[in-house]
C-alpha cells in the first residue's frame, strides 16, 4: 500500500479548525467576566489542544510503525487521527458558537448604564496646600 499525500486532505480541518476559533472566540469573550479570564481560557485551551493533538499523533505512530507500517505510512496515519481530532474540537467550537449565538442577551437601560459608570468612577478628597 502506497501513502497518499494530497494536501487537499489536511486543508478542510484545517478551514474548519480556523472557522470554530474565529466563531467561538467571539462569543466567548463577551460572555466572560473578564479579558483577562477569557485569556486564560483560551491560553489554557489551546495548551491542552496541542498536547492532545500531539498526543493522538504520536499513539498512533508509535503504534504503526510497532506493526511493520513505514516510516511515511505512520505519519500520514499520525496527521489523519490528528487532523480529525481537531476537526472534532473544531465542529465543536461552532456549535458552541452557534449555542451562543441564541442566548438572548438584555438589553441594558440608561439606569444601568448610569449604575456602572458611578461604580467605575473613583473620588478623591483633595489634599489641603500647606503654604509655607
Amino acid at each position: 500500500m502506497q501513502s497518499s499525500w494530497a494536501y487537499a486532505a489536511f486543508v478542510l480541518p484545517l478551514i474548519t479548525l480556523s472557522a470554530g476559533l474565529g466563531l467561538a472566540n467571539g462569543p466567548a469573550s463577551s460572555a466572560s467576566t473578564a479579558s483577562g479570564i477569557s485569556n486564560m481560557a483560551r491560553y489554557i485551551g489551546g495548551s491542552l489542544a496541542v498536547a492532545a493533538v500531539a498526543t493522538v499523533y504520536n499513539s498512533v505512530a508509535v503504534d504503526q510503525v510497532r506493526a511493520g507500517a513505514s516510516a511515511s505510512d505512520a505519519l500520514a496515519a499520525g496527521l489523519s487521527r490528528a487532523s480529525l481530532l481537531l476537526a472534532i474540537c473544531s465542529a465543536a467550537g461552532i456549535a458552541l458558537a452557534l449555542l451562543m449565538a441564541r442566548h438572548y442577551q438584555v438589553r441594558a437601560t440608561a439606569v444601568d448604564r448610569v449604575a456602572a459608570a458611578a461604580s467605575a468612577t473613583s473620588h478623591t478628597i483633595p489634599t489641603p496646600r500647606v503654604e509655607a
